[in-house]
């Protein structure tokens, strides 16, 4: 029995160079467990050079009862891209999925039933790893890095599994388009709250979306570079300069001067005492971490001795790159407008060819 019958969504696919797998994340959506006229797809491309847009168009003329709009932009990146679904979208909740990932056939409606709550304005769902098969060290990240992060953090809102009222997004609270390899869900969600303090969010276990994780760990890594930049950009927006964030800068930045200092030990004499308050800050850094780390551990420990070392090894090297990016935001970051030109202009062209 599907409570959302009467609630309609907008959901949003952002795809750029999607041809292996937009096909699959579009047909999931059509597949869904609710009426056809109780919701739309829009698939925003991010100006693909291959044939993503075939594809969807082939989806478009193939299902004539379903509402598919197809949008192609400049490329901008994915925050322009989500920006400009909002914008386009015609229902009053507005739902996103990665063109590389697809919808459990019950998602949606299992997403608005979290509405039903008047003070719920927004939702996450639960991500699985697609690729599971195809990739050990996919396997070993979405259960080292991802589930812990979900584990651990304040907010359970994943990028390509989320659900918002539409209203979340007015006053200009877009998602920020300062960096072009990710969506800054989580400056939307913290803006939000920040001036909403009487709504609230949920998390949806059994809305479940299928998404694909890093085969390789330079893929991973670069990722944890984002985070890092992304971070120190939405915490100096949302946030004033406090003791504890200079605290937290230092030591990051002590964090990424260990190793290379460390191997200097082997050709210039360092003092002890620096070793020792290397190690030491270190050692604080990481237990900072301890519930990241902990939970990471116990989700790969089933896996062998092997696995579970180099999933530590690979949770050490991941936070000093992401405290590197971190700390090159602080030093080299530039400070632009919350919503810059991209999505500015984009909003404004919709708004003329419409």
């Amino acid at each position: 029995m599907i409570k959302s019958e009467l609630k309609k969504a907008s959901i949003v696919i952002c795809a750029f160079n999607e041809e292996r797998t937009i096909s699959q994340s579009i047909t999931s959506l059509i597949n869904q467990n609710l009426p056809k006229e109780n919701f739309e797809i829009l698939v925003i491309d991010d100006e693909s050079t291959d044939s993503t847009p075939k594809i969807v168009k082939k989806i478009i003329e193939k299902e004539p009862d379903v509402k598919i709009q197809y949008l192609k932009i400049r490329h901008a990146g994915l925050s322009v891209a989500r920006n400009t679904g909002i914008m386009a979208s015609n229902y009053n909740f507005v739902g996103f999925i990665d063109g590389d990932a697809k919808a459990d056939k019950d998602w949606v409606a299992n997403m608005l039933n979290k509405f039903d709550d008047n003070d719920i304005s927004i939702v996450g769902g639960n991500v699985e790893n697609l690729n599971l098969y195809d990739s050990k060290f996919s396997d070993l990240i979405h259960k080292l890095h991802f589930k812990a992060s979900l584990m651990i953090g304040k907010s359970k809102i994943t990028g390509t599994n989320m659900f918002f009222k539409k209203e979340v997004f007015s006053n200009n609270n877009y998602f920020l388009d300062t960096f072009t390899a990710r969506g800054d869900e989580s400056y939307v969600v913290a803006n939000y709250f920040k001036k909403n303090k009487d709504k609230k969010e949920a998390y949806a276990k059994n809305a479940i979306v299928y998404n694909e994780h890093p085969i390789e760990i330079r893929q991973w890594l670069k990722q944890q570079y984002i985070e890092g930049r992304c971070g120190y950009r939405i915490s100096r927006i949302l946030y004033q300069l406090t003791l504890k964030k200079i605290i937290d800068s230092m030591f990051r930045f002590m964090t990424i001067m260990f190793f290379p200092i460390l191997g200097s030990c082997f050709i210039f004499d360092i003092d002890p005492l620096i070793m020792s308050l290397l190690f030491l800050f270190l050692a604080v850094r990481l237990l900072y971490r301890y519930k990241y780390f902990s939970y990471g551990i116990n989700n790969i420990k089933n896996l062998g001795f092997i696995q579970t070392t180099k999933g530590l090894f690979l949770l050490i090297i991941g936070t000093v790159i992401s405290d590197f990016g971190n700390i090159y935001e602080i030093i080299f970051g530039k400070r632009k407008n919350l919503l810059n030109v991209s999505t500015t202009k984009i909003i404004e062209e919709l708004s003329t060819n419409n």
